[in-house]
């Protein structure tokens, strides 16, 4: 017993050390540490089967849950509220038009396999998105200029609720047989309006307690117990929780700001010690979860694998075409920017978390092969990884950060 807490405690250290390593490691190889961190999981699991997937069953959801919400609000917070409002257009179009062609290439690829299509639509509205787990970690390594590194945060945020919007709408379908545009339409702005909201005013709620009760200023295990639940209180009124955290986050990171635009002063903000807590944290998160999302690789099922790999590279070469399309003024862009926004397709956290949510769903009994919809996705996670990863250092190696190229 005492050897195998032994065995547990080392993994653990050796992990932390090694995601620490790893971001050391992008900036001299521009290898991403995503990428290092997941091979590390494929290592440890399905090749040397030192840790079973079965061991994360009970602990899985509400550790994806902490990843999640951490990582959002540590991107949240750096957010200048001037830059969010001038690329919340453009990453509302870019995040809308990129989920459609996501759920079309997937439905596409899944009837071509033989699945129903009610199936290849679910799974399309599961793997429509970007990962705010990947994207936001990428973008902190990248240092691109705030205006872009901002359009593609708020997109990563608003597929998640797409692809959570998306996947339920679906069920129903497929449960009723009946499909209610006006339903759907509602539902979404409802879900942003509530989310927003709640976001919002907790924000300005947490930072006024702050300033009236001293005590509580560097408590940040408290302030980090209230992300938390504000995060389930976005979930439990019928909002999305990963909104509801990056609007408290934005306006938590603005507070001044907010204050002054109501007429009140208000003398708290985020210390540079604060966030770099919850940075710790989310780094903290981040190493695990890909860890983690390496270890549930089967490597035994190689048809869905390839089917996985073949929705990776589809929507990946989507990706610069609906970039083209939906972000005007790319002339403003440097080849640097326009090359990051084309590659930024990684699926994460949001889709590994819903497709285990979706399959204990009752109305997927009738299908025989309903169960194939787990390791496809986890295939697809794996490869657009890989493949964001790869273009991450190609594009580092021809535009570096350093060089402040004409833009065209």
């Amino acid at each position: 017993m005492a050897s195998d807490i032994l065995f547990l405690l080392t993994g653990f250290c050796l992990v932390i050390l090694i995601g620490f390593i790893s971001e050391s490691i992008f900036n001299k190889t521009h290898i991403p540490d995503i990428l290092i961190l997941f091979l590390i999981g494929i290592l440890i699991g399905p090749i040397l089967k030192w840790i079973s997937p079965d061991s994360f069953i009970g602990f899985a959801p509400i550790f994806v849950t902490l990843a999640l919400t951490l990582i959002l609000f540590s991107g949240g917070i750096n957010i200048k509220l001037d830059d969010f409002l001038k690329g919340a257009t453009k990453g509302s179009i870019l995040s809308s038009v990129y989920f459609l062609s996501s759920v079309t290439i997937v439905t596409l690829v899944m009837i071509f396999f033989k699945y129903p299509i009610e199936l290849g639509i679910l799974l399309g509205a599961i793997l429509g998105g970007t990962s705010s787990a990947v994207v936001i970690p990428v973008l902190k390594l990248l240092k691109i200029n705030a205006k872009t590194s901002i359009i593609l945060t708020l997109e990563s945020a608003l597929t998640d609720v797409y692809c959570i919007v998306g996947a339920i709408t679906v069920l129903q379908i497929i449960k009723t047989s009946t499909l209610h545009v006006t339903n759907i339409i509602l539902g979404l702005l409802g879900t942003f309006a509530i989310s927003i909201i709640i976001g919002a005013l907790s924000a300005v709620v947490w930072s006024y307690a702050k300033r009236k009760i001293p005590a509580i200023e560097k408590a940040y295990m408290v302030t980090l117990a209230v992300i938390v639940l504000i995060y389930i209180i976005g979930e439990a009124v019928h909002g999305n929780g990963a909104i509801t955290i990056l609007s408290f986050a934005i306006v938590l990171g603005n507070i001044k700001k907010v204050f002054s635009f109501l007429g009140k002063d208000s003398e708290y903000n985020l210390t540079p010690s604060e966030k770099n807590f919850f940075s710790e944290i989310s780094f903290f998160l981040k190493v695990f979860f890909f860890v983690y999302l390496g270890i549930m690789i089967n490597f035994s099922e190689l048809y869905l694998l390839i089917i996985g790999f073949i929705i990776a590279v589809l929507v990946a070469l989507v990706r610069p075409f609906v970039v083209k399309l939906t972000i005007k003024n790319l002339k403003d862009l440097t080849m640097r920017e326009k090359y990051i926004m084309s590659l930024m397709s990684p699926k994460g956290l949001a889709a590994a978390a819903l497709v285990q949510i979706i399959l204990t769903s009752p109305e997927l009994n009738k299908y025989s092969h309903a169960s194939d919809l787990a390791q496809i996705t986890l295939s697809v996670i794996f490869f657009s990884i890989l493949i964001n990863s790869v273009l991450v250092m190609i594009t580092e190696k021809k535009y570096p950060a350093s060089i402040n190229e004409n833009k065209q």
